[in-house]
């Protein structure tokens, strides 16, 4: 049988396709809409995508109007594309269930300052769905978009969603979603923008049985410091045998995640990875918190060698990492936290870490804050928690780490400025086979500060072990 396709296209004009197909009569081919044509010059080709955000001729040359509104349903076997510009409104304005039942749904908005693309609440569903919002100026949101689905077996079938302010990183409204988000196995979920992310509907995937381990994603790196993140709730499908990765990652804005359980890694990085120039503690969000976990999270048994990876900066009093009470865990590749800041705490927790018989690593620098404030258990392989001080005068606690740790090597060091205690420490058990536990703490001079002390049993399993505790101040080991 032959293809019965739908094709509307205008040189900036808007357009309204009513009705197509429906949902037990589908257009057996293909949609596509696009008000985007134009060209230069006596006698040229109208080409698609001419009229643009990029070379910023909206004004002239797009209608005043929603661009291409959808206020009747589309229904087609094949793929359905839009593409819609429009000035001072929205490039699409959806109001009705786009579905392609057989292939893509592809939408491209342009506007000046209003939406790109605009659907507030009416469900696309596709095998892949790719949505893309750009503005020419501040906008409302390059992208407000509802619920998604993917089609059910369409395994591997992805949801891109990309919102960008042409030329302007920030704190304008870069994507906003809200409704349920359904993926199948395999689903690859990217939120995209240099501007703000903010990720409302809850998101429901199948287990990944695909073979290729898959990605939620939400990247700001290509904004500033002030574009930041917030993510909806997600739930997965016991049984993967391939991984799902959760990743967050700014160019120094605030990440706020909820709690995430994953049967693969979770990175949560503010420091902009592969970006040319890394955000730095001076040019993270002004005092922001870097990195507040909303939730537990649980890295499953196929992390690989990522576990759980937080790597934060923080300016001025902001903390780099705040935990709370929420448990941290993982089943392989451990558990790492690397944080530079400045005035503010650098990682600050009451929660757990629980990553048995894997190393948990715990960095923290800043300038003249508390670089560790930990109360919560540690249970590891090797575990090694280390924290520092530039500043020659600061006199906060470098490193507190009271909760129970219990692993095979403990290291602790602390270096501090002229804190008045550099170290203090809590119950330590040192697993039987295991190794040593070693303590060291040093401010610049030697005197008599509190170098380390510690308090709570410790106990020692493992046969020719070695507990060293070594200061330039003084230590108090009472435990």
């Amino acid at each position: 049988n032959s293809g019965i396709n739908f094709i509307a296209k205008s040189a900036g004009s808007a357009i309204n396709p009513g009705t197509i197909g429906s949902s037990t009569l589908t257009l057996p081919g293909y949609v596509l809409i696009d008000n985007t044509f134009g060209c230069t010059g006596t006698g040229c080709t109208p080409a698609s995508g001419f009229i643009n955000t990029t070379t910023n001729n909206l004004a002239s040359l797009a209608t005043t109007s929603i661009g291409l509104t959808v206020n009747n349903a589309i229904y087609a076997v094949g793929a359905v594309t839009e593409n819609g510009v429009s000035s001072g409104s929205q490039g699409i304005g959806i109001s009705a269930t786009i579905t392609s039942t057989g292939s893509n749904v592809v939408l491209n908005g342009g506007t000046t300052n209003s939406y790109g693309v605009y659907d507030p609440s009416s469900l696309i569903t596709a095998n892949n769905i790719a949505i893309t919002g750009t503005s020419s100026g501040a906008p409302s949101y390059d992208v407000y978009i509802g619920p998604l689905t993917i089609n059910t077996g369409a395994t591997g079938g992805s949801i891109t969603i990309t919102g960008n302010v042409i030329g302007t990183p920030g704190a304008a409204g870069g994507i906003y979603q809200s409704g349920a988000i359904t993926g199948v196995s395999g689903t690859n979920i990217s939120f995209i923008s240099n501007n703000n992310i903010s990720q409302n509907g809850a998101i429901t995937l199948a287990a990944n049985t695909s073979g290729t381990a898959s990605n939620i994603t939400y990247d700001t790196t290509t904004g500033n410091k002030t574009s930041t993140i917030g993510a909806g709730a997600l739930t997965i499908t016991a049984g993967s045998t391939s991984a799902i990765n959760y990743i967050i990652k700014t160019n120094g804005g605030t990440i706020s995640p909820p709690a995430i359980s994953v049967p693969g890694y979770i990175l949560l990085d503010n420091t902009c990875p592969g970006c040319a120039t890394p955000a730095t503690a001076a040019t993270a969000a002004v005092s922001g918190n870097a990195i507040t976990l909303g939730g537990a999270l649980s890295a499953g048994t196929l992390a690989g060698t990522t576990g759980v990876t937080i790597n934060a900066v923080a300016n001025g009093t902001g903390n780099g990492l705040s935990q709370g009470a929420n448990a941290i865990a993982s089943s392989a590749g451990g558990v790492t936290i690397t944080v530079n800041g400045q005035t503010g705490t650098g990682y600050t927790g009451s929660g757990a870490i629980t990553a048995t018989g894997q190393a948990v690593t715990i960095n923290a620098t800043t300038t003249t804050g508390s670089a560790i404030n930990d109360t919560g258990a540690i249970t590891g392989g090797i575990v090694t928690i280390s924290g520092a001080q530039t500043t020659a005068t600061a006199t906060a606690t470098v490193v507190t780490v009271t909760g129970l740790i219990t692993a095979n090597n403990v290291t602790i060091t602390g270096n501090g400025g002229a804190a008045s205690t550099i170290v203090s420490l809590g119950a330590v058990t040192i697993n039987a086979g295991g190794g040593n536990l070693t303590v060291t703490a040093n401010d610049v001079a030697a005197g008599g500060n509190t170098g380390i002390t510690q308090t709570g049993a410790i106990t020692d399993n493992a046969v020719g072990s070695n507990i060293t505790f070594t200061s330039n101040n003084i230590i108090n080991q009472t435990g």
